[in-house]
């Protein structure tokens, strides 16, 4: 707590009283600047004697005089058989002497000091008791009773104590509005001081107020605050924009997006709970492995501050065996401009991707997970074949090459049409034979790709033989299209074509 630097302030001070005890000097001996001075310049006073009574009262304030000075130089003398009263009090404040006799009633002083004065010096009372009391309507009434002797100087420095605190509040929003106790407060006793953010309320009286601030689009901001009358009441309000806290339920595991972005992640029963969105429109989109995405719209509002909001995903349904000889032409293709139709297949050229779609499918092509898909190909230029498994669409797939020279096997993953070299190995059969054809077996499970081949020309007696397994640990792609691409500028004929699905274990929804 700190002491208010305001007009509540309690005059205190070593210098103020010796001030006034200067004062009463100057008082007894009513020129001069007396025995025992600094030698400093006099407070400003004004002295007068109440009729009838025999006191002198001076009205003063400490200006120019060190506490110091007048603590080692000088001692207030007062006129033998009388006494002195100091006191210090708020300028403004009402102060009443009254002679405490044992019969009648004694005649009260009544005082004001003025608005520039803070300190009365009652000076040639006569030994006994008074009863000394002010009043001051931002300081506690104040009564005490004076035993004056011969040659007293009585000192009441701080005769009052402030009745009000203040409170100060730093981190207000503009235009917030302020509660204090549930009402309003009289303006006149709230000062904002926008470019700091603070707001200061003055005039509470002592003990604990309930202080509000509030504004539209903003969560409340509620503080019990303890007022010490005198003080001032520090606090630091934390006004936050007012969010909704949306809970989306669905299968462990599913990532939430909202307007694009990566929110995280359901927790194992099914839930992500985001605590932080403002009131507004958004996209949402739920995304999991193995099933199709949800996408809906969102309109947030504070009307409804915690909803919740279910989605149940849909299993990505598979299509089903599929075999392809091209005797209806290409109709059962997403074919790139570069490819072209012969009598004996599909040329497949060009660096663009082709995807394989059943005239019966009614997404944008076949979709499967694990399956074996055998193929017929010749290499029209010598230069292999590339074929493209699980693809979301044109640009992200998996991709598998078989080059004749150097012979290898490659395995590519792409995103974005951008495509990575993940493995490779070497390939033992003979594959630039001209004229010959090449039957490929390849099957897709899980995570996993294993491929076979074998020579039209030159068939192994034991089947067809292994070229490579790749393993993409990741699992980057759990299901998609079956597709060709003329990767390194190869063109192949394809010939003819299977897709077989392989069922799946423990799947989610089957």
């Amino acid at each position: 707590m700190k002491r208010i630097k305001s007009k509540y302030r309690r005059t205190t001070g070593l210098a103020l009283l010796c001030a006034a005890l200067f004062a009463s000097q100057a008082t007894a001996q009513i020129t001069g600047t007396g025995a025992g001075t600094t030698g400093k310049k006099e407070p400003e006073k004004t002295t007068r004697a109440l009729a009838g009574s025999g006191v002198e009262v001076e009205q003063s304030v400490s200006t120019g005089v060190k506490a110091g000075d007048v603590v080692r130089k000088y001692t207030p003398t007062v006129q033998p058989g009388l006494g002195t009263i100091v006191l210090i009090a708020p300028p403004g404040a009402n102060v009443a002497l009254t002679p405490q006799v044992a019969r009648g009633k004694a005649e009260t002083l009544n005082f004001t000091l003025d608005q520039d004065k803070n300190t009365l010096t009652l000076s040639k009372l006569k030994p006994g008791s008074y009863t000394l009391s002010a009043t001051h309507p931002d300081y506690k009434d104040r009564t005490e009773t004076v035993a004056i002797k011969s040659g007293d100087v009585k000192p009441y420095p701080d005769f009052l104590a402030p009745k009000y605190g203040e409170i100060v509040i730093g981190g207000a929003p503009i235009d917030v509005d302020l509660k204090v106790d549930g009402q309003v407060p009289d303006p006149k006793l709230v000062a904002r001081n926008t470019a700091e953010g603070k707001i200061t309320i003055s005039r509470l009286l002592e003990g604990k107020h309930t202080v509000t601030l509030s504004k539209e689009g903003y969560d409340p901001w509620t503080k019990e605050i303890n007022v010490t009358p005198g003080e001032t009441s520090p606090e630091t309000a934390e006004v936050k924009l007012a969010t909704v806290t949306l809970t989306v339920n669905s299968r462990p595991g599913a990532r939430v997006y909202i307007n694009k972005a990566d929110r995280g992640a359901t927790q194992s029963d099914g839930k992500l709970i985001l605590e932080d969105m403002l009131p507004g429109a958004y996209q949402m989109r739920v995304a999991l492995d193995g099933f199709n995405d949800y996408e809906q719209p969102l309109a947030l509002t504070l009307a409804e501050r915690k909803p919740m909001l279910p989605v149940n995903l849909i299993p990505v349904a598979e299509s089903g065996e599929r075999a392809e000889d091209f005797t209806t032409g290409a109709s059962k293709w997403i074919v790139p401009s570069t490819w072209k139709l012969d009598k004996k297949g599909l040329v497949v050229s060009g660096n663009d991707a082709g995807l394989f779609k059943d005239p019966t499918e009614d997404r944008a092509f076949n979709v499967y997970f694990d399956y074996i898909m055998t193929a017929d190909v010749r290499f029209s230029n010598g230069r292999g074949v590339s074929w493209i498994a699980r693809a979301k669409d044109t640009k992200n797939y998996y991709l598998f090459e078989l080059t004749p020279s150097p012979r290898r096997f490659n395995f590519y993953i792409c995103r974005e049409g951008q495509c990575t070299l993940k493995d490779a190995r070497p390939v033992v059969e003979k594959l630039d034979e001209p004229n010959d054809s090449y039957t490929i077996q390849f099957e897709a499970r899980g995570s996993k790709f294993m491929a076979k081949l074998s020579r039209l020309l030159a068939p192994s007696a034991d089947g067809p033989q292994p070229i490579g397994t790749f393993d993409d640990r990741e699992n980057t792609f759990s299901h998609g299209g079956i597709g060709f691409r003329g990767l390194n500028g190869s063109e192949v004929l394809l010939q003819s074509l299977v897709i077989i699905p392989v069922k799946r274990e423990n799947v989610a929804g089957n």
